[in-house]
């Protein structure tokens, strides 16, 4: 299910849609924050949860907190991830102004 519904906010941030990605993203987030879940799962759902609480305005700090600690945890997955740091590094490119 968390999958899914990382799927779907991923999609909405992709339309430019964060406060609506925010439900699918924060349940997602609640099923995937516990301690037996790989760690690179729970990145991926992170970054997009933070970035969704970033673009919606709804809480910025916790999600540079939380991208932050996806690409920390991208970076050290190498070639496996090379993708989403990109993509991490890329948006954070973007908010430097």
């Amino acid at each position: 299910m968390a999958y899914s519904l990382s799927c779907l906010g991923e999609a909405l941030l992709g339309q430019a849609r964060p406060d609506d990605a925010m439900t699918p993203l924060g349940q997602a987030f609640d099923l995937r924050n516990r301690p037996d879940m790989a760690e690179a799962r729970l990145a991926w759902t992170k970054w997009l949860f933070g970035r969704a609480l970033v673009e919606s305005g709804s809480d910025s700090d916790r999600g540079m907190e939380y991208v932050r600690e996806s690409r920390t945890v991208f970076a050290e997955m190498g070639d496996s991830a090379e993708s989403e740091l990109t993509d991490v590094d890329s948006w954070l490119e973007s908010r430097s102004d």
